[in-house]
């Protein structure tokens, strides 16, 4: 799998190996009082590999035949589950921070939000 390449240049585990590098160089920055402007263009480049990640995996994974949509409509109809429930649980208390919030990270007990233009755009477990 890591010899399929993203517009011929970066494989899976080339991206792998460059999400890794820039989440150390991220903690690496907290921790000793980088400034804002420096964390935020650390941040900044993690999502753009985590963006380029997610779309090579969904490159690689052609194969399955249900949509996200599907699985979505499957959860709320048939299995009965309320989905908007699940959105007002991942938001939180953090509906306000959210909306002033271009791109960056909510850290929560067990999980961590992902902010992009404003919106939680995945959901991240340690």
């Amino acid at each position: 799998m890591s010899q399929h390449k993203l517009n011929n240049k970066l494989s899976i585990t080339d991206l792998k190996k460059r999400l890794n590098y820039a989440e150390v160089k991220l903690d690496k920055a907290k921790a000793h009082g980088t400034p804002k402007e420096v964390l935020d263009v650390l941040i900044d480049n993690v999502q753009e590999l985590r963006t380029a990640r997610d779309r090579l995996l969904h490159k690689l994974s052609k194969n399955h035949r249900v949509t996200d949509h599907a699985v979505l409509a499957y959860i709320e109809r048939v299995l009965d589950i309320d989905v908007n429930s699940m959105r007002n649980r991942i938001l939180g208390e953090d509906l306000e921070q959210i909306k002033v919030m271009n791109d960056g990270r909510i850290e929560r007990e067990n999980f961590t939000l992902v902010v992009a233009n404003h919106k939680v755009i995945t959901v991240i477990t340690d």
